[in-house]
């Protein structure tokens, strides 16, 4: 199994058990954005990754309990969000 699916299929069962709005959205300028709702107000800016190199480009961010991720690698935008959610203790 690849890894992008691995981290869909992840994301897809964390959202079902938290209800949580998902968007993911491709970018005119190439690459990727993805937004999730964690329904968490108290989660605020605990999460601030930007990296530009020869693998693409990254940003990612949390505030009021909303993530948003860009960059050139949609598997790395989720394993992003995926690695921060499971730090937490509701994951």
């Amino acid at each position: 199994m690849s890894e992008i699916s691995t981290n869909l299929d992840w994301l897809e069962r964390w959202q079902a058990q938290h209800h949580a709005v998902v968007t993911i959205e491709t970018l005119e300028t190439g690459g990727w954005m993805v937004v999730i709702d964690t329904g968490q107000r108290a989660l605020d800016v605990t999460l601030a990754n930007t990296r530009s190199d020869e693998a693409g480009w990254l940003s990612a961010s949390v505030a009021n309990g909303l993530f948003k991720g860009a960059g050139s690698s949609l598997d790395a935008i989720l394993t992003t969000f995926r690695h921060w959610i499971e730090q937490r203790t509701y994951a």
